[in-house]
């Protein structure tokens, strides 16, 4: 979905939850989704991610820790930004991060690429030994994730 004024889009992640511990399974502590946009881009401009906004709910119990983690990188590219963030038990209620490109990798001008965004989510129950989790929606429903664009001439 665009943003209005074209200078982002959001995506909306659905049953994006991991979680550890208690009568959770071991597969459950790792969830991954990869996403592919493809991004048209006009004659004379080229463009780059310069940050993303991502919003979920933990519930980390005292012993426990999460990795939300993100890597983008287009297609064909060997350059690959990656940002973590990392939360540790007690921890109950919502996150939200921010990443910002430290270095912003530019798709070649005036073309159609497609920009791949690899988003992790994973629980680590620790010494806890209840069930811990992590998602990427909030009790009032999913939540978008804002990515917005830096666009320059060429």
């Amino acid at each position: 979905m665009s943003n209005g004024d074209n200078t982002g889009f959001r995506i909306k992640y659905r049953a994006f939850l991991a979680e550890a511990g208690g009568g959770a399974s071991i597969i459950d502590r790792r969830k991954n989704c990869q996403l592919g946009v493809l991004v048209t881009i006009p004659d004379g401009w080229t463009i780059a991610i310069a940050s993303a906004n991502y919003r979920g709910r933990a519930s980390l119990l005292s012993g426990a820790s999460a990795l939300q983690r993100t890597s983008y990188y287009w297609q064909g590219s060997s350059a690959t930004e990656r940002k973590d963030a990392t939360f540790t038990g007690p921890y109950s209620g919502l996150w939200t991060t921010w990443d910002v490109a430290p270095v912003l990798t530019y798709a070649e001008c005036g073309s159609q690429s497609v920009l791949n965004i690899n988003t992790e989510l994973r629980v680590d129950p620790g010494t806890s030994t209840g069930t811990s989790t992590m998602s990427m929606n909030t009790t009032e429903g999913d939540v978008d994730t804002l990515f917005n664009f830096s666009l320059t001439s060429c």
